[in-house]
């Protein structure tokens, strides 16, 4: 995780795009109006223990400034192994997102569950 804790992140609903390991889990969905809020900004680096990003923004967190766009395509959504199970780590806010946010969530915890067994 890097953050600048100077930069203005936004608080609004953004978009996702799911990445190929990611539809695997949530299967063929629009993540599009996600709520976020000072989430952490998440990257994939050598030293990184990423192991798949899930989803990656298509909107912009950032409310002004030049870091405008600059994180489209980063990571929203993230899985790693820990331990001897594994942990998911998530940007934008979906337990604030409706229904449908509630949905991801429930998704997500069946994954791990998944992975334990």
């Amino acid at each position: 995780i890097i953050d600048k804790k100077d930069l203005p992140k936004a608080d609004k609903d953004v978009n996702l795009s799911l990445t190929e390991f990611g539809r695997k889990i949530f299967g063929d969905i629009e993540l599009n109006n996600i709520h976020y809020h000072n989430g952490p900004v998440m990257v994939q680096g050598v030293d990184s223990y990423i192991g798949e990003v899930l989803a990656t923004f298509n909107t912009s967190i950032y409310e002004s400034g030049s870091h405008v766009n600059q994180d489209i395509g980063s990571p929203a959504i993230v899985s790693a192994n820990f331990g001897s199970g594994s942990v998911v780590g998530i940007s934008p806010h979906f337990e604030k997102s409706g229904h449908y946010g509630s949905r991801i969530v429930k998704l997500v915890l069946e994954y791990l569950l998944k992975e334990k067994t």
